[in-house]
């Protein structure tokens, strides 16, 4: 895959070539956390609420994988990847929108990186996650749950 300096293409831009990248190449993922946000304010529900959409979606792109856990985000992910080898792009909007609208919540934002870490690091499925916010992403407090990140 081509590398692409994508602090010197404006934002709507990027999109765009990731788009061109990524397409017929690998399934795309995209995530507009405030949406989530607004509509669940206890983390663990809106963590909960957005697994079980995107578990939908991804079942219903591929209903030939067979599933060890439909109700696990992470362990279906490694299933396809497994079954059928193809990975991930997650463009994720706002991924920070939850350290400002739970400024005042110590647990949401570590229930919400945990979340994130779990997803995306490490994992075999992920090709590229694209995070769009106004917060950097690096350690939060004793949390590095997202240090493998480039900016």
């Amino acid at each position: 895959m081509k590398e692409y300096d994508y602090k010197a293409i404006p934002y709507k831009e990027r999109l765009t070539t990731l788009c061109g990248i990524a397409l017929n190449q690998y399934n795309v993922i995209h995530i507009d956390i405030q949406q989530f946000v607004s509509k669940y304010p206890v983390i663990k529900d809106m963590v909960a609420r957005l697994t079980k959409e995107l578990l939908f979606d991804v079942k219903m792109e591929m209903p030939d994988v067979t599933l060890f856990d439909e109700t696990d985000l992470v362990r279906t992910s490694k299933d396809i990847f497994s079954q059928k080898r193809e990975k991930f792009i997650f463009i994720i909007d706002e991924w920070d929108s939850i350290f400002r609208v739970h400024r005042d919540n110590a647990t949401a934002p570590k229930e919400y990186l945990d979340f994130l870490r779990d997803l995306l690091k490490g994992q075999p499925y992920v090709a590229l996650a694209y995070m769009t916010g106004i917060l950097p992403i690096k350690k939060y407090g004793q949390h590095s749950a997202l240090n493998m990140f480039k900016e």
